[in-house]
């Protein structure tokens, strides 16, 4: 079914009219990949012109307005009779007009907080090497080795005076190609340019590891520690230090109530001892004298 293009107007809150185009079956946008119907040009007329300067305006504005109706019309005419292959290089041609700092601001804005310092840094060198207005078609080998080595020489970004640690450098540029690499899956490079260009290496950090003799006889210590409290565990040995109470005074353990009522048992029950014992004793001597 062919696409009709129409020139249509929206009325302003300020009085005055704005120009769109309205498209009837709706038409693919090649930004967006979704349908639409609408495009707005951007171009404004008097609701109610006074003067002829008004007047002139509108006529003059209408008449651009209507060249790029005829051109979306004749365009979305064409496509009927293009090739997949000719509409491909056609939105190619669209996708590689937009701007290579706009795409890369949209792209890391919504990454985790962690990612978000690493692509904003690099956002930064990024529009200190080049213009706002770099457009993919734009992008090229050499350019991004261009940036590669300014990102080498880069000072840092928080501290006057010092150039970016060798970590920093590895990260920035490895944001920059994953970048290159959604763009050219989007299809708004037609080469993978992030294959083709060399990372900056990372500055590995000294490890130090344990060979297989150390960790045993590391083992072999451990186990000596352990071995005995364990066997003062199993025989009973092992002392472990009285509670203490609140009602104590700081520092002292309160002995408990059993333990302190002991030595009066004990010398309560010897006292009965030596008295049972006496009373046998008189009771023998009374009876021995009868």
């Amino acid at each position: 079914m062919l696409t009709k293009v129409k020139l249509r107007q929206k009325p302003l809150a300020d009085g005055k009219l704005s120009l769109y185009l309205d498209f009837y079956p709706p038409i693919t946008d090649q930004v967006t990949g979704k349908k639409t119907r609408r495009e707005f040009l951007q171009l404004h007329i008097w609701e109610k012109p006074k003067g002829s300067l008004q007047r002139q305006h509108n006529a003059d504005t209408l008449f651009v307005a209507e060249q790029i109706r005829f051109e979306r019309e004749n365009a979305l005419l064409k496509s009927n009779i293009y090739s997949d292959l000719e509409k491909e290089h056609i939105a190619y041609l669209e996708r590689s007009e937009k701007k290579f700092i706009e795409y890369y601001e949209e792209s890391f804005k919504d990454k985790p907080l962690a990612n978000w310092y690493r692509y904003s840094g690099a956002f930064y060198l990024l529009k200190k090497f080049c213009p706002k207005d770099i457009k993919f078609k734009d992008i090229t080998l050499k350019w991004c080795e261009n940036f590669r080595n300014f990102v080498l020489r880069a000072d840092s970004l928080f501290h006057e005076g010092k150039t970016l640690a060798q970590t920093t450098r590895h990260n920035y540029f490895r944001c920059f190609r994953t970048i290159l690499l959604q763009a050219f899956n989007e299809g708004y490079l037609r080469e993978n340019l992030n294959a083709k260009l060399e990372c900056i290496p990372r500055k590995d950090r000294p490890r130090q590891f344990l060979s297989v003799s150390e960790l045993n006889q590391a083992h072999t210590d451990t186990m000596l520690q352990r071995q005995p409290q364990k066997s003062s565990t199993v025989l009973g040995t092992h002392r472990t230090p009285l509670r203490r109470h609140p009602g104590t005074h700081m520092g002292k353990a309160r002995t408990p109530a059993r333990r302190r009522l002991l030595p009066q048992l004990h010398n309560a029950k010897n006292r009965r001892h030596h008295a049972l014992a006496n009373i046998r004793t008189s009771s023998r001597t009374h009876g021995a004298k009868r």
